[in-house]
């Protein structure tokens, strides 16, 4: 009985602290961009249904709607718009959106210097850190300056570097160093 009692609080335990994490990031939470490629799906009116490209003005072309603005929102937000777009034109019911995301192609990271194999840009469609970027251009060349990699990021209109060691993270003794990578993030290979 007392096996069975302490299996049941462990179990507590574990089910507490698993609910009081925050949920991670995912898609629900990521923000169309220009050059996304959009699924649009109206219930029970299929003429609307269509996949769509978000041009560069950041709007897509909606069937009795014309331009709505899609660059900012989520795929959710854009749904609720395209909905209430639609409603003047449903005398009963109000009609059912689903918006999905069928490609990202407005997000990248890019890759440059002298030391890296393949530089250029990297569409960043999922969590990628530094390592994994080098991984992408090819690896570092022989004659790359691993112990002065960085990484320029804008925040707030300011471009910081955040320095990277490709040395210390190698051999494990500074492995926090090799952050996740945002959009427009640029790792410098010298």
């Amino acid at each position: 009985m007392k096996r069975v009692l302490y299996g049941a609080i462990v179990i507590c335990i574990f089910a507490v602290a698993a609910f009081s994490q925050a949920p991670p990031a995912g898609p629900q939470d990521y923000i169309i961009g220009p050059a996304d490629v959009l699924e649009i799906v109206v219930r029970n009116d299929t003429t609307l249904n269509a996949t769509v490209l978000v041009r560069p003005d950041g709007k897509v072309t909606v069937g009795l709607l014309n331009d709505v603005q899609a660059a900012g929102l989520t795929a959710m937000q854009l749904g609720e718009r395209i909905v209430t777009g639609l409603t003047k034109f449903y005398k009963e019911g109000i009609p059912s959106v689903t918006v999905s995301i069928r490609a990202v192609n407005s997000k990248f990271v890019y890759i440059e210097g002298l030391g890296i194999s393949k530089p250029g840009p990297v569409p960043l469609s999922g969590p990628l850190n530094v390592m994994q970027l080098i991984t992408i251009g090819g690896g570092l060349k022989e004659y790359a300056k691993a112990k002065e990699i960085r990484i320029f990021r804008e925040e707030n209109g300011v471009t910081k570097p955040i320095p990277f060691n490709y040395e210390t993270f190698q051999n494990g003794s500074n492995t926090k160093q090799n952050i996740e990578l945002r959009p427009g993030d640029v790792v410098d290979v010298p």
